[in-house]
C-alpha cells in the first residue's frame, strides 16, 4: 500500500463485501474469476479487449438489491467524476492511470454487484484560452493542423490560418466546430486530446454509461485528455461545475443519480488554491449534487506529495498542494489521498474502492 495511506475500517468492509476468500484469486488483473460483465452496453462499440468477458448473468439492478450482494437497497449505481488536468507534463501521468482505472472499475462492479456505471471525465482547463490569448497564426491550408501535429503550440492550442477564427487544435485535428459545452469549462469530454479522435459510444451523453460491458475503452479514451491545455489549472472550478452541470438541460444532464454513490476523483500535478472559505464552498457544492448527503460522496485526490517527510515526487515533478490535502482530508473515511508521482496507482483506487463500498454499505434507500 502508498505510505500514506489513510483507510482502514472502510477496507475491511471493501474486503468483505468483495468476498476474496471465497473467490479464491486476488486483486491482479485476470487473477480472478468473477461474475462476468455481458450484456447490451451503450458503450459497447467502444471496449477493448483484455478484461475477459465470460458468460453469465448481469449484477444489481435499479429496483432493488441482489440479495446475495450483501448491499442495501438504494446502492444500485455508481457515478465516477475524473476532473484530470490537461496541462503540459501529465502525459506520462495521464497513462499510468488509463493502464489502471479501468481494472479497479471492473473489480468494484464484478464483486459489488452495483450496475450501472456513469463515467465522466472533464479536463482543467474546458477548452477555454488562457486569460492572456497567446495564440498563433499561419499562412496557407492545414497549416493549423501541422503546427499542432508538431506540437509547435504547446501548451496554447489555438490557432489561426490565414487571420480565420481561432480555433484549438482537437477542432482543427477532428474538423469539427466545437459547440457550447465542449468550450465549458466542466463539461463532459467527448474526445481523445492525446491523439486527437472521438470517444464513440456516448449516445448523445458526455459521459459514459455501462450497465454491464468493461469501461476500459471508453476510459481509456475519454481519460486521454492530452497535455495542451490551458496552464491555470481551474481544478475546483472544474469539479463544481460538472456536478452543478448536471441539470436537466444542461450540459451533463443525467450524469449525477439520486440512488448512486458518487466518486469524485482529481488528477493532477498543480494545486486547488484558495481559502478555507472557499474549502468549505468546495465541500458544499458537492453535498448540493446529493441533496446535501455528504454520506454519498467519496473523494479521491492523485496529486503532489513533496510537503510529506518521505514524498515520491522529486522537487520539479508536482507542485505541493496543501489546500487540495486539506479538501481530500476533510471527508474522513471517505478522502483518499494518493502521490502522483507513483508508477502505479493500483493501491491508491483500491483504497477509493473501499470507501465507496464502506458508503454503499451504509447507503439508505430514499
Amino acid at each position: 500500500m502508498l505510505g500514506w495511506s489513510r483507510i482502514t475500517a472502510p477496507t475491511r468492509g471493501w474486503m468483505r463485501v468483495l468476498g476474496l476468500a471465497s473467490f479464491g484469486c486476488s486483486l491482479v488483473v485476470g487473477a480472478c474469476t468473477t461474475p462476468a460483465e455481458i450484456g447490451n452496453s451503450r458503450v459497447s462499440g467502444t471496449a477493448t479487449t483484455g478484461e475477459g468477458t465470460t458468460a453469465g448473468t448481469g449484477m444489481g439492478s435499479s429496483t432493488g438489491a441482489d440479495e446475495d450482494s450483501g448491499l442495501l437497497p438504494g446502492c444500485q449505481q455508481y457515478d465516477m467524476l475524473f476532473v484530470i488536468d490537461d496541462s503540459e507534463g501529465m502525459a506520462a501521468a495521464h497513462h499510468r492511470l488509463i493502464d489502471t482505472a479501468p481494472d479497479f472499475i471492473r473489480r468494484l462492479r464484478n464483486m459489488t454487484g452495483v450496475s450501472p456505471v456513469n463515467l465522466m471525465v472533464v479536463d482543467t482547463s474546458g477548452g477555454e484560452p488562457p486569460a492572456s490569448l497567446p495564440v498563433h497564426e499561419c499562412q496557407g491550408a492545414d497549416c493549423c493542423v501541422a503546427m499542432c501535429e508538431q506540437g509547435a503550440i504547446k501548451p496554447y492550442p489555438y490557432c489561426s490560418e490565414d487571420g480565420g477564427a481561432m480555433r484549438t487544435c482537437a477542432e482543427w485535428r477532428l474538423e469539427v466546430e466545437f459547440g457550447e459545452c465542449d468550450r465549458s469549462l466542466g463539461a463532459g469530454r467527448t474526445y481523445n486530446g492525446g491523439e486527437f479522435r472521438d470517444c464513440n459510444g456516448l449516445e448523445g451523453n458526455r459521459y459514459a454509461v455501462s450497465e454491464d460491458s468493461p469501461l476500459a475503452g471508453p476510459f481509456g479514451c475519454l481519460g486521454n485528455v492530452g497535455d495542451g491545455g490551458n496552464p491555470d489549472e481551474r481544478i475546483a472550478d472544474a469539479m463544481t461545475r460538472a456536478l452543478q452541470m448536471s441539470q436537466a438541460g444542461d450540459c451533463n444532464e443525467g450524469f449525477v443519480r439520486d440512488d448512486a454513490v458518487l466518486l469524485v476523483a482529481i488528477f493532477t500535478n498543480a494545486a486547488m488554491t484558495g481559502s478555507p472559505a472557499d474549502l468549505e464552498a468546495w465541500r458544499e457544492a458537492l453535498a448540493a449534487a446529493k441533496g446535501g448527503d455528504e454520506s454519498k460522496i467519496v473523494v479521491l485526490g492523485i496529486f503532489g506529495d513533496g510537503d510529506l517527510p518521505q514524498p515520491v515526487c522529486e522537487a520539479d515533478e508536482a507542485v505541493n498542494a496543501p489546500r487540495l490535502r486539506q479538501f481530500v482530508d476533510s471527508y474522513g473515511d471517505r478522502g483518499v489521498a494518493c502521490s502522483v508521482c507513483s508508477l502505479d496507482y493500483s493501491d491508491c483506487l483500491d483504497e477509493a474502492g473501499a470507501a465507496m463500498t464502506a458508503a454503499c454499505e451504509a447507503f439508505e434507500t430514499p
